[in-house]
């Protein structure tokens, strides 16, 4: 018995040394030494852990965890996974981001090293993610997951690679599509091109060319980086000038970073972009002049400070170097109108715009669109007036049949509505003694109008606005609000009908979650500009962060719009007896003076 528990004993020691030694690994190397200075998007997240931790307390965790959002993260899990070959009407799959970054303790990081846009948009990207303690548990991992694409794709094949002195492996899916992996110390590095993993095991090894320079010695990278510390839980750089063959606006614009933190339940976004050399540097104004336009209902406004000649020399000069003719011929067309007329573009008419630019939505309970407008403040109203009437009626005729203005009277203005005949968008506008407003429909401008003549309490007369900028520093030169909980139900709404209308392979309409179900979780979106004479940086507090706010907006607008962009026979037209008020295509429902 005493030889039993001792042989016991030696094979347990024995056991433990063999698991000790196979998931020991020196530290990883960061994601910025082995990336070049090239390098065109990078986003990372520099230590997993603590983002986890950080998470698990924010709303956005929160709304993850509702069930009925689990239910379409399944879905969406379940059509990416078939789509890489997994078999079809299996309703339950392993999630794939989940399981692919579970192991991942340490930096995560996604970066294109080379982007290009001719003949056809490709990259070189690399996928890294530091598993610290768990090697071992990662290789077997690795080793399921092989074993279960073997058994999803029969023509697979899977094999070993020596690239340097690493052993990497490749799983080629199909001819056109092979993933390599390998592990750099601990860190476990994913690529899709063989010369790309060579070049990052190369680096690693410290056998790069002399003239190898790491994107952590990047001066721009590190100038941005140091802008957004304390280290974000997120970071996120892009580069535009390291896109190949890339449209001339594009790579000329400055290097930005993004670093995201959380805030208690909110996630807070930092970003700092490089200015150009060509852009001044902006004031803020004593009071923003366009709050009078707001009222307590307003779902979205923007305030900014905006140089409007500077503006318009960058758009011409960007369609220049486009090489666009058939846009070029607008541009001549549109300034030789002013030109007819005694007014110099720059110098008569976008000098006299501005400085203060606002932009107002709000969403109308039962519309399909949004009221949306653009307010600029005049700097000499009464020879604005003329000059605005005929650059507004140079750009109509700058495009392709156009309709005349619709002119009405409302409250002594004047109001010019041009109504398309293919579309619910009726944009109107009217000059005043001290601004410009170009609103999306006339019901919508009349509503304005009324705004400018009566003292009623404005957006900032509310509780909710006043606590959401007590989070923003002061004396910024632009403000943003944007209340989440007036705009996602009706959004989620029409993205419904939308893909009802226009399945997909990815969303189901009955698979969306209910609108009670993500209110409870929002809050408004804020965010403030200041610039100083090197740059400009945007502070931004929202529920979900505004790249994902955006991303998911952009996404419902999509799905919302798809049945009008491509009508068919089979999607459902909507009409009811009842118009909602703001319809564009309605005749004016208020009685002109």
């Amino acid at each position: 018995m005493k030889r039993f528990w001792t042989t016991a004993l030696m094979v347990t020691l024995a056991s433990l040394v063999v698991f000790l030694r196979l998931n020991q690994s020196a530290p990883a190397p960061r994601a910025a030494s082995l990336l070049p200075d090239s390098t065109a998007l990078l986003l990372a997240i520099p230590d997993l852990a603590r983002a986890r931790a950080g998470f698990e307390g924010t709303a956005a965790c929160a709304l993850w965890q509702e069930p009925q959002v689990q239910v379409l993260a399944q879905d969406v899990n379940r059509a990416f996974m078939e789509l890489l070959g997994a078999p079809k009407g299996k309703e339950r799959h392993p999630a794939f981001l989940p399981s692919l970054f579970a192991p991942a303790e340490g930096e995560v990081f996604l970066a294109i090293t080379e982007l290009s846009a001719q003949p056809r948009p490709h990259g070189k990207a690399v996928l890294g993610m530091d598993v610290r303690r768990n090697l071992l548990a990662t290789k077997i991992a690795l080793a399921y997951r092989e074993f279960r694409i073997r058994t999803w794709n029969r023509t697979a094949r899977f094999y070993t690679k020596t690239l340097g002195a690493v052993d990497c492996r490749v799983w080629e899916l199909n001819p056109h599509l092979r993933i390599y992996h390998a592990f750099l110390n601990s860190l476990l590095v994913y690529t899709h091109d063989e010369e790309t993993l060579r070049a990052m095991i190369a680096r690693f090894a410290g056998q790069a060319g002399a003239d190898f320079k790491p994107l952590a010695a990047s001066p721009a990278y590190c100038e941005a980086l140091a802008r957004v510390r304390p280290l974000p839980e997120i970071v996120a750089y892009a580069n535009p000038s390291r896109f190949r063959q890339a449209p001339p606006w594009l790579t000329r614009a400055e290097p930005l970073m993004l670093g995201t933190t959380f805030l208690n339940s909110q996630l807070r976004d930092l970003r700092y972009s490089r200015r150009a050399a060509t852009a001044a540097a902006l004031s803020p104004p004593r009071r923003w002049q366009t709050m009078t336009l707001t009222t307590p209902h307003t779902a979205c406004y923007r305030a900014g400070v905006t140089d409007w000649e500077n503006a318009y020399r960058e758009l011409a000069d960007t369609l220049a170097a486009s090489g666009d003719r058939a846009l070029m011929s607008r541009l001549t067309q549109f300034e030789r109108a002013l030109r007819h007329n005694g007014i110099r573009p720059r110098e008569d008419l976008f000098r006299m715009l501005g400085p203060e630019t606002a932009l107002l939505a709000n969403w109308r309970e039962g519309a399909r669109l949004p009221d949306a407008a653009l307010v600029i403040e005049l700097q000499n109203p009464e020879p604005m007036r003329l000059r605005l009437d005929v650059a507004m009626t140079a750009l109509k005729s700058a495009t392709d049949n156009a309709p005349p203005w619709d002119v009405t009277r409302f409250h002594d203005e004047t109001l010019r509505t041009l109504r398309l005949p293919t579309t619910a968008f009726a944009p109107t506008y009217f000059v005043t003694d001290k601004f410009f407003v170009l609103a999306s429909s006339p019901d919508y401008a009349r509503d304005l109008v009324n705004r400018l003549k009566d003292t009623a309490p404005t957006l900032a007369t509310t509780d909710e606005y006043q606590e959401s900028l007590k989070r923003l520093p002061a004396n910024a030169t632009a403000y943003t609000y944007c209340n989440l909980r007036a705009v996602v139900p009706p959004l989620l709404a029409e993205a419904r009908n939308g893909i009802a209308a226009c399945p997909n392979l990815f969303f189901r309409a009955e698979k969306l979650p209910a609108p009670e179900i993500l209110t409870p979780h929002l809050a408004p979106l804020v965010s403030a500009t200041w610039e100083d004479n090197q740059g400009k940086t945007v502070i931004t507090i929202s529920p979900l962060g505004k790249p994902a706010t955006m991303m998911f907006g952009a996404l419902a607008a999509w799905f919302a719009a798809r049945p009008h962009l491509h009508p068919t026979p089979a999607v459902p037209t909507t009409s009811s007896s009842t118009r909602p008020r703001g319809n564009p295509t309605a005749p004016p429902q208020t009685p002109t003076r």
